[in-house]
């Protein structure tokens, strides 16, 4: 290539980035200082990112010399176009988008103006989008590389602590131990369940950022400070995925990147200012690690990679606060005994105190009274404040020392609900106790007087305890005995603003700070499953349970869906333990856990999560419908790949892909997509394993139909296979197939086959740029006709109806869509 196409090319580059960049910052200004944009440039804010790292990233690839010239001038006129694309939308934003400061009238003005620049931008938006998959999918084809970008502009350090400041929190002396130790980069404090372990994190974070005695008027906050829930992989998973958004850290939203990686890497470089990460609930090591068999070296390295314990950022301006219930954890996750801090019950004046401002001033009781409550309670925070709730409910007919006679006689099997959770002795399980008593005595209350609120609750112990959606409860707990298909009829009874107060009140739930979620105590939760068995109902509630997420779970994992998927991900995934024993209950279970291990291999989360879904929907599809049924191939499929991909046990996933292959023979066809990619997965497989004879002669065998069924110019297929789009995995399976089998081929010393099969994908490769030149062509020639089709119209309207009826035609549309982006683009 000259000298000359070279600089053209460098300079398209720089004027896509130069003007993108203007463009970027352009409209952040107006998002910032109107609270929000038009749809249509939300879309670009969105698009460009990725747009101009995709333009950098192929100008790297024009760059190298093996790149060919005739490639190169098909790719320039891309460039070319949409640098002239973002100098023009650049000037749109400054007709359209005036400042928040800018006089009404002006508003309106440019509000109506954008009528006529909607079609343009669409268009706009849509070449670029086009731009993008020509661009990627060359990168693809040409040893796609990573790029670098520059780290945007963030504001000042932000809190996503999801509860509120406690304003009548009891001061404890350990805060101030919190303090002197949060010098270490990690500590950890310990402690039983309800003894209070979480409100004290929670303070500790409002008094970094707002420390007493310091005027809030001239304090600005200089730290982050970021709340990861660990009670699962996937909540640690949302967590890593929240503070990477938080802090707008570069490709943090792009699909299969590793965001427990770039978190990792960013807070450890210290000019990325200080930060506080409170690692909430680390009760179970299993979460952080990956189950991994020491003797399979090999793979050890490989899976490390999945261990939340190596992406636990280390840096001089940060500290990692952890809360558990079992000592061993927090030194496993220190290291150090100096950085463990145990937190026992409150001391007699601190539970006073608590019970004090707790307690509605008409019911406050004697102080022997108080002593002997807070003793009869082992002292216990969470127990305190549950009495307190009770007795101000019930008052005038509760008080202090009826409260006392009430836990004396109350009457739970304690052991059975206790039985199945870890405790370091006698005396932490005594003190669990109190707990569920006053929890046993309010519920019998709700029972009686607010059964709606009962009923609320009964669904709501089956979620995970943190992030219970608001969206998934109202209207969802009518009487149990009703089919979940009728549930909106027999809700009528169910008043959701009414009930979620009455348990808030007996600090039995706790809502979020967005208002839409809210956290159970898991004794709560333990102590409403017991109930509910000896009542006989719980088996109803969990059919009930599985029903709503089934239904409410999205079946596709697209960009759209991923943070619903997201968020009800650790709800779906407790369904595992809800497997039902009616057989259409059971149908829908399987389908729920099969989409839910579905979206944890979409998140990338697949170690820990999918393969103990992928079982378990297999062991029902395969007992009820046997092997040659869609479900049961899909689930063998997705379930072998689980097996082999993380775990790298390619002997333990063969007869999987084996049975899905027969079954797919029989069913499909040898040229049937889902056929072909079992054929080509076993093949790589058995490589694998050194099988080199069988691996050659299947992947032989599914050679030229897969480049039939997924070569240049495939037909586009529609679905999903592991959590991503089925034409996202289409577009590499012929490269796949052929290169395992290459490799195949070299394993046996057969060289000159390798090479031949190599050149044949090089001629695939030639043919997919050449059809990507002719797509070009062909949407300049579309957008000229649907021009020319337009202006076509509009003269044929005013030969045949005349200026005055063309006109009586035009305007009440023109002025309607007016008084539309008036009230939209114009705010206040």
């Amino acid at each position: 290539m000259s000298g000359v196409e070279a600089l053209g090319i460098a300079s398209s580059v720089i004027q896509v980035v130069d003007f993108g960049v203007k463009v970027l910052t352009r409209l952040n200004e107006y998002r910032n200082a109107a609270g929000g944009l038009p749809e249509r440039f939300e879309k670009f804010r969105i698009l460009l990112p990725g747009y101009i790292t995709a333009t950098e990233q192929m100008q790297n690839l024009l760059d190298q010399k093996e790149f060919p010239d005739k490639y190169r001038k098909t790719l320039q006129p891309i460039i070319d176009r949409n640098a002239e694309h973002i100098e023009k939308l650049d000037g749109l934003i400054a007709k359209v988008l005036p400042m928040p400061g800018t006089r009404r009238l002006r508003r309106v003005w440019n509000a109506g103006k954008s009528l006529t620049y909607d079609e343009k931008i669409d268009q706009m938006s849509a070449d670029i989008m086009k731009s993008m998959e020509i661009l990627s999918l060359s990168a693809t084809i040409f040893n796609k590389c990573d790029i670098k970008v520059d780290p945007p502009i963030i504001s000042h350090p932000r809190s996503n602590v999801p509860f509120r400041r406690d304003l009548n929190f009891i001061y404890r002396k350990l805060l101030e131990t919190i303090a002197e130790k949060s010098q270490l980069p990690i500590i950890a404090l310990f402690g039983l369940g309800g003894v209070g372990k979480s409100q004290l994190v929670v303070e500790h974070s409002y008094r970094i950022r707002d420390p007493p005695n310091v005027s809030p008027d001239t304090w600005i906050p200089d730290t982050w400070v970021f709340w990861v829930h660990a009670g699962s992989r996937a909540k640690l998973a949302e967590g890593y995925r929240n503070i990477a958004a938080s802090m707008e850290i570069p490709d943090w939203y792009v699909p299969g990147k590793n965001i427990p990686e770039l978190v990792h890497n960013w807070l450890s470089d210290e000019a990325h200012g200080r930060w506080l990460m409170i690692v909430d609930n680390a009760d179970d090591l299993d979460v952080f690690c990956s189950s991994v068999d020491d003797s399979k070296s090999a793979t050890v390295e490989k899976l490390k990679s999945f261990d939340f314990l190596d992406y636990l950022p280390k840096s001089q301006t940060g500290t990692i606060l952890i809360t558990s219930r079992s000592r061993d954890v927090a030194f496993r996750m220190t290291g150090d005994h100096k950085a463990i801090i145990q937190v026992d019950p409150m001391d007699e004046p601190e539970a006073l105190a608590l019970l004090d401002v707790r307690l509605l001033e008409h019911v406050k009781p004697e102080r022997k009274d108080a002593i002997s409550l807070i003793e009869t309670l082992d002292f216990m925070p969470l127990a305190i404040s549950q009495a307190a709730a009770f007795i101000n409910h019930r008052s005038p007919r509760a008080s202090v020392s009826t409260y006392v006679e009430l836990v004396k006689k109350a009457d739970i099997e304690k052991s059975s609900v206790l039985e199945k959770e870890h405790y370091d002795n006698r005396r932490d399980r005594d003190k669990s106790n109190s707990i569920l008593l006053t929890w046993r005595i309010s519920f019998e209350h709700i029972r009686r007087e607010a059964p709606s609120a009962a009923r609320l609750l009964s669904l709501m112990h089956l979620f995970d305890r943190q992030g219970i959606p608001e969206s998934l409860l109202i209207g969802q707990y009518g009487d149990v005995r009703v089919p979940y298909t009728q549930t909106k009829v027999s809700a009528n009874d169910c008043s959701f603003e009414d009930d979620w107060p009455v348990l808030s009140d007996y600090s039995l739930i706790t809502p979020d700070v967005d208002g839409e979620h809210f956290a159970m105590h898991r004794l709560v939760q333990l102590a409403t499953r017991k109930w509910l068995e000896n009542a006989g109902e719980l088996e109803g509630w969990m059919q009930r349970y599985v029903y709503l997420l089934n239904d409410k779970f999205p079946k596709s994992m697209t960009l759209e869906n991923r943070p619903r998927c997201l968020e009800l991900f650790p709800h779906a995934e407790k369904a595992l333990l809800y497997r039902p024993a009616d057989r259409d209950a059971l149908i829908e279970w399987a389908s729920l856990i099969y989409v839910t291990a579905e979206s944890a291999l979409g998140q990338m989360i697949k170690d820990k999560a999918a393969e103990p879904l992928h079982k378990a929907s297999l062991e029902v599809w395969e007992t009820i419908f046997g092997d040659e049924d869609p479900r049961t191939v899909k689930s063998l499929y997705c379930y072998a790949w689980t097996i082999q991909g993380p775990r790298q046990s390619f002997r333990e996933a063969e007869p999987f892909f084996k049975r899905a292959l027969k079954a797919c023979r029989k069913m499909y066809g040898l040229e049937h997509w889902f056929t072909l990619m079992n054929g080509v997965d076993l093949g790589s497989n058995l490589r694998e394993q050194g099988r080199f004879t069988e691996s050659e002669q299947i992947l032989e065998e599914m050679l030229d139909p897969v480049i039939k069924v997924f070569g240049p110019g495939h037909t586009p297929l529609e679905g999903e296979v592991l959590g991503r789009p089925l034409e996202q995995l289409c577009q590499t399976m012929a490269r796949d197939c052929t290169v395992s089998l290459a490799t195949t081929l070299r394993c046996q010393g057969k060289e000159q086959e390798a090479q031949m099969v190599e050149r044949r994908q090089k001629e695939l490769d030639e043919q997919e740029v050449l059809l990507m030149e002719r797509r070009r062509k062909k949407l300049d020639e579309q957008e000229a006709q649907l021009v020319a089709s337009w202006g076509r119209k509009i003269c044929t309207m005013f030969q045949r109806e005349g200026l005055r009826n063309s006109t009586r035609i035009l305007v009440p549309g023109l002025i309607f869509l007016f008084l539309v982006v008036v009230f939209s683009y114009a705010p206040g």
